[in-house]
């Protein structure tokens, strides 16, 4: 069997929420029971920090036994990203415009995209969580 790849925004042992904590049990049991897994994350810190600082260093670690690499983030708009998150959790409608102005300003990594689309069948699946990132929507347009 291939590794597995599990593709998140950002990865740590001591991030918070559920979804990480999820994904770091995860690939923490499968690692244990002999499964080749790696975690393919962005440079970012975490959900609450800036999504166009690189925290970490591009490259691969390894974290708790788990190789991990990670792609730096693209510089966004933040002011854009805001605005049609704020109609999103008012409910407000947005078009299809406005969608693509979501997707795009939140936190994206060119080079993990490019890793991916070059390096699939070096995987026998890839994961991507959580659904609501541009790493899940952009990810899964190349391996979906």
């Amino acid at each position: 069997m291939k590794k597995i790849g599990f593709v998140t925004p950002w990865f740590a042992d001591n991030i918070p929420g559920g979804a990480e904590a999820l994904l770091r049990s995860t690939v923490d049991q499968l690692s244990k029971a002999g499964v080749n897994v790696e975690v393919l994350t962005t440079c970012a810190e975490q959900f609450s920090s800036d999504w166009s600082h690189n925290y970490y260093p591009t490259g691969t670690d390894v974290v708790s036994g788990v190789v991990v690499r990670r792609f730096p983030v693209r510089k966004r708009n933040a002011y854009a990203f805001d605005k049609m998150n704020h109609k999103l959790m008012t409910n407000t409608p947005i078009t299809i415009e406005e969608e693509d102005v979501f997707l795009r300003e939140m936190i994206n990594s060119p080079a993990l995209y490019d890793f991916i689309d070059k390096q699939k069948n070096d995987y026998s699946l890839f994961v991507f969580v959580p659904y609501m990132f541009g790493t899940t929507y952009y990810g899964c347009q190349i391996c979906p």
